[in-house]
């Protein structure tokens, strides 16, 4: 089965959890070449040749890669936004036609939507089929960021978006999210029943990754809370940190990471002499993983947005993987994922006053009840998220998609 994966977005060395879904297709089978963009300016090593010899000295599985040039820009601004998306449908549309008219079928890494275009083009002047791999809402997670968030250029946009979204979820073969609320919004927003499906993004990492180890709390020291991640306000830590202070000195609160509420974030804990809460530096993967033996608790954090409520951050695979226990500041679908898996302590995350509380009600918990829900976090991942048995379904949509030609 000849697989092309269109993706806006993929390291330069063709790693991540994108690489590692071609990967995973490779292994089972499918002959697979991702088609990525390149920003205007920026250079790559790889090639099809060079990105399938580099993989197989890694020890992984040949995957192919090429790149089409666009804009890219991160900023706010709506035109350079506009531009960054634009740019890739239209230069993916145009350099991979041939590539597209000859796959089996074409999986589309659905971050950003627009990344579909040139799978839609495909699929209504050849007949490709393509499975689109829903990993956030459109046109709902583009505003969220800021991006034209009223007046008629927001009108105009969200009429012009919500319009593609539905063409493209309308001509797929298959539309995956990557949770079961996800799935059940794209349901009711009009994708049928028997074409929608969920997979979890799984833990590209996880084999890497040492299990956490809790450690031990001798009476009278603190709980020590930790969160990695971005800074920014969806991941509303400002909240968190209000909670933390209340907590006094037998809650010590460690963030690692950088964002756009870093340095609001330092400013606030040096103004007000909050001495329970640390701000550390972003820091490797691999450094990470050491650092998260010191803690007891691990945060998993985002604001009451209704996006946010069937989003799954990547951490809390991340997390559960390596058996660390959870405190999950988040709505929705994060919350009772913890819930299900009895992986730690879930909070409203509109609720400070509740927050505070769970914090109190972990400190009573010594290292081996902690350890306990990291444990049976880790035994759910094993069960429903690892790359075993999501890559499976997801093999399985391909095929049907292929088979569907």
């Amino acid at each position: 089965m000849r697989v092309v994966m269109l993706t806006q977005y993929l390291g330069a060395d063709g790693r991540g959890m994108i690489g590692g879904i071609a990967r995973s297709m490779a292994r089972r089978g499918a002959q697979v070449h991702i088609i990525a963009g390149r920003g205007i300016g920026e250079t790559h090593p790889d090639s099809p040749v060079s990105a399938s010899q580099r993989y197989a000295d890694a020890g992984g599985t040949p995957v192919s890669i090429s790149r089409v040039p666009f804009y890219n820009s991160h900023d706010t601004s709506a035109l350079r936004r506009t531009a960054t998306y634009a740019s890739f449908s239209a230069a993916s549309s145009i350099a991979a036609r041939k590539q597209l008219a000859k796959a089996d079928v074409v999986l589309v890494y659905g971050s950003p939507a627009t990344a579909a275009a040139a799978a839609l083009l495909a699929h209504r002047t050849r007949g490709t089929p393509y499975v689109l791999l829903v990993q956030d809402v459109w046109p709902d997670s583009v505003f969220a960021s800021g991006f034209l968030r009223e007046g008629l250029a927001h009108s105009a946009a969200n009429h012009s978006l919500s319009r593609f979204v539905a063409a493209i979820y309308r001509s797929a073969s298959s539309v995956v999210a990557i949770s079961p609320g996800m799935r059940d919004l794209l349901v009711a927003r009009g994708v049928e029943p028997a074409r929608a499906s969920y997979i979890y993004n799984w833990d590209y990492r996880s084999e890497e990754r040492d299990q956490v180890t809790v450690p031990t709390r001798r009476p009278g020291d603190p709980l020590v809370l930790m969160y990695a991640g971005n800074i920014g306000r969806a991941q509303n830590l400002h909240a968190v940190i209000g909670a933390v202070r209340r907590c006094g000195p037998g809650v010590q609160l460690i963030i690692i990471g950088s964002g756009a509420e870093e340095p609001y974030i330092c400013r606030r804990i040096v103004d007000q002499g909050i001495g329970n809460v640390t701000l550390g530096a972003h820091v490797s993967p691999d450094a990470l993983n050491l650092l998260r033996s010191q803690a007891h608790l691990h945060l998993v954090s985002l604001a009451d947005e209704p996006l946010f409520r069937v989003t799954l951050p990547s951490k809390l695979q991340s997390l559960m993987a390596s058996g660390a226990p959870i405190l999950a500041f988040a709505p929705g679908e994060a919350s009772e994922l913890v819930v299900r898996s009895g992986a730690g302590i879930t909070c409203d995350p509109c609720d400070e006053d509740g927050l505070l509380a769970a914090l109190e009600s972990a400190r009573r918990l010594d290292s081996s009840q902690l350890a306990a829900m990291g444990a049976r976090g880790r035994l759910f991942y094993e069960q429903s998220m690892t790359e075993e048995v999501n890559g499976d379904r997801l093999y399985a949509a391909l095929a049907a998609g292929a088979d569907s030609r």
